[in-house]
Order: C-alpha cells, then sequence, then structure tokens
C-alpha cells in the first residue's frame, strides 16, 4: 500500500497581515486515501490527538510533546458518514467524534480510547422532517446542532451531553427581522438558504470567499453571533447566549445610507465588538468601523 505522508505544520503569527509556517514535524498516515484531517491539542498534557478518515475507517494518532506516536488506532465508521461535524474529550481522555452523512440527515458519534484501545459508537436520526440542518459548534468542550424550519417558523440547538440530546427552541419571538427589502421576515427564512450557513473562526485567516457571505456565524467565549447583510442598508447582529439560550438583537446602519438600496452593495465583517462594514456604489466607497456596544463610528473612510 502506497502510504501518504502527514505534515504537522503550526502557523505562528507574525503581524496582523503577514502568517509564516514551521514544519514541525511528519510521519506515514495508515490510509493511503486521506479525506479529512482534524485535531485536539491536550495543552495540560502538552499532547496533540490528530485524526484523518478516508471512505470507511477513522484512524487516530496521539502524538507527544516532540511530535512523535505514542498510541495509534482504527476504528471503523462506515461509508456514508463521510462528514466531520466535531470533535470533543472527556476527563477520562477519550474522544468523541461526531459525524454525518452528505446530506445531513443521519448522524454518528464515535468515542474512543488511545490508552485502552477501545471504541463504541452510535448512530442517529436526529433532525425531523421539517428542520433542516445548519451548523455545528463546539463551545466549552459541548457539541451542538443548529437546524432550523420555515415551516414551524423555529431555529433550534441540540445539545450534546449524557444521554440523549436536548432540543432547545432560540427565542426570538421579540424581534423584528428585516428583509432585503425592509419589509418584516422570520428568522428561519434568513438563515435556511442552498448555500450553507457560514462558520467564521477569527483566531485564523479566512479566504475572501468565506467572508463575503451574506450570511456568517461567529462562536465567540460565551456565545455565537449571526450576522445578516442582506439588506444593503444595515447589518443584522443575532447573538445567542450558549449558558442559557437567551437572544438579543441590534441593526447597524451600513454606510452610503443616502444611496439607494439597488443602486449599491454592501457586506460586513464581525471582529470581537467591531463591526466592518463596508458599501459600494459606482461613485463612491465608504469603510466603517463601529464599536457595536456602543453603537459608535470609530474611523470612517470614503474614496
Amino acid at each position: 500500500m502506497v502510504m501518504k505522508k502527514i505534515f504537522i505544520a503550526l502557523f505562528l503569527f507574525i503581524t496582523s497581515s503577514i502568517f509564516s509556517q514551521e514544519l514541525l514535524g511528519e510521519f506515514q498516515s495508515s490510509s493511503s486515501k486521506v479525506k479529512n484531517l482534524f485535531y485536539k491539542i491536550d495543552r495540560e498534557g502538552k499532547r496533540l490527538a490528530l485524526f484523518t478518515t478516508d471512505s470507511k475507517n477513522i484512524y487516530g494518532y496521539y502524538l507527544n510533546n516532540e511530535f512523535k506516536i505514542e498510541y495509534k488506532l482504527q476504528v471503523g465508521k462506515h461509508r456514508k458518514f463521510n462528514t466531520i461535524l466535531g470533535c470533543i474529550t472527556d476527563n477520562n481522555g477519550s474522544y468523541t467524534i461526531y459525524l454525518s452523512n452528505n446530506n445531513r440527515t443521519k448522524f454518528k458519534s464515535i468515542t474512543l480510547s488511545f490508552k485502552n484501545k477501545t471504541s463504541n459508537s452510535t448512530e442517529f436520526t436526529l433532525l425531523r422532517e421539517y428542520e433542516t440542518f445548519l451548523q455545528s459548534i463546539i463551545f466549552k468542550n459541548k457539541f451542538y446542532l443548529l437546524s432550523s424550519s420555515i415551516i414551524a417558523n423555529n431555529s433550534y440547538l441540540y445539545s450534546f451531553d449524557s444521554g440523549e440530546p436536548k432540543r432547545n427552541i432560540i427565542n426570538v419571538n421579540n424581534i423584528s427581522f428585516i428583509s432585503k427589502i425592509g419589509t418584516q421576515i422570520n428568522l428561519p427564512d434568513l438563515l435556511v438558504k442552498k448555500i450553507k450557513l457560514k462558520k467564521i473562526n477569527t483566531t485564523i485567516p479566512n479566504s475572501i470567499r468565506l467572508t463575503a457571505d451574506k450570511r456568517k456565524m461567529y462562536v465567540g467565549e460565551e456565545n455565537i453571533v449571526f450576522t445578516f447583510d442582506n439588506n444593503s442598508d444595515y447589518t443584522q447582529i443575532l447573538t445567542v447566549n450558549l449558558n442559557d439560550y437567551e437572544t438579543s438583537y441590534k441593526k447597524i446602519q451600513k454606510p452610503l445610507k443616502m444611496v439607494k438600496r439597488k443602486k449599491k452593495i454592501s457586506n460586513s465583517y464581525l471582529l470581537d465588538k467591531h463591526l466592518f462594514t463596508i458599501a459600494v456604489s459606482k461613485k463612491n466607497l465608504e469603510f466603517n468601523i463601529i464599536d457595536i456596544e456602543k453603537n459608535l463610528t470609530i474611523k470612517s473612510y470614503k474614496v
């Protein structure tokens, strides 16, 4: 069998806009057809658990602080579960990996222990027929699934603890969202689209293709934040606290407010507590940096 080499790279932050890579080590994988690669860092034990998949199996590698393999494990996952949704750990040093089929209608969890060389798995059908899968979330080493339903006019967060997943409704009854043309619209109509809801990780560089989407989801320290740029005059910000599922909503004015909606395009990007907004027409370009807590424009650039 032809063995593929896996390179372990550490991305070191140099400046706010320049990144470099340092090769820390390499080893040969147990499969010649690697499809996915993901990892979990054990900062306390200074170890790295690295996982790869092919069509039939998950391959786990437990690496020491010199990036040498201490333990290696192979677990069957079934061919239909091709998508890795997330991975969490427990106090016993076991790892639980969540997978789904391509349609996000069937799910599987696989729990494995490197030290005990054991594994167990559970298949489950979670979502109702009227629900649409949107995204997966890892928050405080806890796994969540986000879904929404236009038919039921509700959005849901499934939280995975011990036992059965719990279905939590995202309550937005007192919030009035606006559509592309400024009329009232429901949250599921904003969330459920043919294009996948983009999940933004602000700790790493993101591609323009990812950040240019009109719907984004950011995972923060205590919450998830959705930004909607379907309306060219306003950025809508919905915050959901992942501790108690309470929600809050803000509507931020975009630049070029005097230009008609059809005469401009606009978008935004959220970083910490600052919203970077841009609007462009045939004659003008305006870029603003806004403190969303104070609803205050810090910087404004016009061309």
